[in-house]
């Protein structure tokens, strides 16, 4: 039984447990579908600021299955933690500009990781945007459309091109 602060206020108890179950359902399904991007977590901390990781102590934040090589990766980050000027860079630059800026030629390990980890973000994005153009394009009042039509539609929706008439 649920306490009641309010005596005054009645309430049914099969109607409280039965949100609570689907707020608990609620919870586990973001837990299971979220478990991946917790795995990332120090991986993301590191994209962010990678001049914080302490790779002696803390170890590599970057999981193995991502990595090519982690003792390059120890080393290229290591040497970029001792880069004054990619530490002056990353403070006045944003995060993206940071990563663009970060010499390939020196930091192969470290610019590539970073390209990947950047990219789980904007893959998803234009998926998702995709996705709520075409529930758009083919609503109620246009539920005949062709599959040829809709890939059409679609394609001319999400380009970047701009029609010159």
């Amino acid at each position: 039984m649920i306490h009641n602060p309010n005596p005054t206020i009645q309430y049914d108890d099969h109607k409280i447990e039965s949100y609570w179950e689907k707020l608990q359902n609620l919870f586990e399904d973001f837990q299971s579908r979220f478990k991946d991007l917790y795995a990332l977590k120090s991986s993301m901390a590191f994209l962010v600021n990678p001049f914080l990781n302490d790779i002696i102590s803390d170890g590599c934040p970057i999981p193995e299955n991502i990595l090519e090589e982690t003792s390059q990766f120890d080393i290229e980050l290591l040497d970029l933690q001792e880069d004054q000027n990619l530490q002056v860079l990353h403070k006045i630059l944003a995060l993206l500009d940071f990563w663009q800026m970060v010499p390939e030629v020196k930091y192969l390990q470290l610019k590539r990781i970073s390209i990947k980890l950047i990219s789980f973000f904007g893959s998803t994005c234009t998926c998702e945007s995709l996705f709520s153009t075409m529930k758009f394009i083919k609503s109620k009042y246009r539920a005949n459309l062709t599959s040829e039509h809709l890939l059409q539609l679609l394609r001319i929706s999400t380009t970047s091109l701009k029609t010159d008439f």
